[in-house]
């Protein structure tokens, strides 16, 4: 098991069946989730306080026992483009978190990452670090609960249908849904180059 302890600033490898812990990476600012894919392990590295940071939030890949090097600066791409339209800034101080990545998952070709702070879900290359945002699928909004009495619906005084609300729970459905970060640590199922136990 591959443990992110953003406390601290390292990603471990703990052996559940011994107990003993290894410290894969450290001197990450903040590193809220990883995953790992062959050799290459992924890092999503959070917005830090401290300033002694050497990375700004984003995606970082370490392989090899090499120290991590910055795949995505999702930072200057939340400031470049701002996917979202959210107000960034008042009075030259931001006004919320601007990026604050805290979930990664790598694929053969990808990685996505879900950014709290930049409130979207990235898609970034594994090789050049170019950063896309995926599609969104939307689906329309329906008036009434699907839970509520069949008597019910006609009081809405807006035309209803089951069917709309049944195309609007499957797609709630194929969207899934991540978890936001609570602090302390996160996991992934094998360290890089190994398999799971």
């Amino acid at each position: 098991m591959v443990v992110a302890e953003s406390d601290i600033g390292v990603v471990s490898e703990i052996d559940t069946r011994k107990g003993t812990r290894e410290v894969l990476v450290d001197g990450v600012a903040n590193p809220q989730g990883e995953d790992a894919r062959g050799s290459k392990l992924f890092i999503a590295q959070g917005e830090s306080e401290e300033p002694a940071a050497t990375a700004p939030p984003g995606v970082l890949l370490s392989g090899g026992g090499a120290p991590p090097t910055v795949l995505a600066d999702l930072l200057d791409y939340e400031l470049g483009n701002n996917p979202d339209g959210q107000t960034q800034f008042v009075g030259g101080e931001p006004v919320d978190s601007v990026s604050n990545p805290y979930y990664v998952l790598a694929d053969t070709s990808k990685v996505l990452v879900a950014d709290a702070g930049g409130n979207m879900v990235y898609r970034v290359d594994r090789r050049s670090g170019a950063v896309k945002v995926p599609p969104v699928r939307s689906s329309p909004t329906c008036p009434a609960s699907p839970r509520r009495p069949a008597s019910r619906w006609a009081t809405t005084g807006r035309s209803t249908s089951r069917r709309c609300c049944t195309r609007h729970q499957s797609a709630s459905r194929d969207r899934g849904s991540t978890r936001a970060p609570s602090g302390g640590s996160s996991r992934s199922r094998a360290a890089p180059g190994r398999t799971p136990r």
